[in-house]
Formats: C-alpha cells, sequence, structure tokens
C-alpha cells in the first residue's frame, strides 16, 4: 500500500479541473466599508451624547445638612449606561461588517485567480 501524499492529491485533482495551483492568496487590504466608519462616528456620538445627559442631569448640591437618596442619582446613571451601552454596540456592527468585507474580498480575490 502506498503512502498518502494529500498534496499529490490535490495536485492531481486540480489538474483534472483545469485549475493550476498556485501561492495561498492574501486577503486584499481594502479597508473599512463606509457604513462601517458611519457606525464608528455613530458609536462616538451615542458615548458622547450619554456623558453629556449624564453630567446634565446629576444633582446638584443639596445644602448644608441634606443629602440626595440614591434614587436622584438614578437618571443620571441610566443615560451614562445607556450611552456607552448603545456605543459599544455600534463598535461592535462596525467590527462585524468590517470582517464580513474582508472575508468577501479574500473569497472575491480567490475566486477571480479560478
Amino acid at each position: 500500500m502506498e503512502p498518502v501524499n494529500p498534496e499529490a492529491d490535490q495536485e492531481d485533482k486540480a489538474q483534472d479541473a483545469g485549475v493550476e495551483l498556485t501561492e495561498p492568496v492574501e486577503p486584499a487590504a481594502s479597508g473599512m466599508p463606509g457604513i462601517a466608519m458611519l457606525l464608528i462616528l455613530v458609536g462616538v456620538l451615542a458615548i458622547i451624547g450619554g456623558i453629556y445627559q449624564c453630567v446634565q442631569l446629576w444633582p446638584g448640591d443639596a445644602g448644608s445638612g441634606y443629602y440626595w437618596k440614591a434614587e436622584a442619582y438614578t437618571p443620571a446613571i441610566t443615560w451614562l449606561f445607556y450611552g456607552l451601552v448603545s456605543g459599544i454596540v455600534f463598535f461592535a456592527g462596525a467590527a462585524a461588517l468590517t470582517y464580513v468585507c474582508a472575508i468577501r474580498n479574500y473569497v472575491r480575490s480567490i475566486h477571480e485567480r479560478l
């Protein structure tokens, strides 16, 4: 029984299909899609807006001898976390679109070589 050589087997299949094997194709570096840049901009604006709302809703000085209860800080903290979480979601969407675009370009470059 002959030892199996996967490279030779792959070359035989490629020759049968009429395809010439070359070095592995590197993904095309096309950069970031425009929609991904827009999502990053919206994410930054969401975070800035959350911080701004937090500062605006933060309770002021309660006065001498008084203090604010935890409920007074709830709207400010809510807006802060809303801005942070929504900004992170927009960043994740931009990263996913960039990743999918890189995969598409890689597959396209392989297809062009066939």
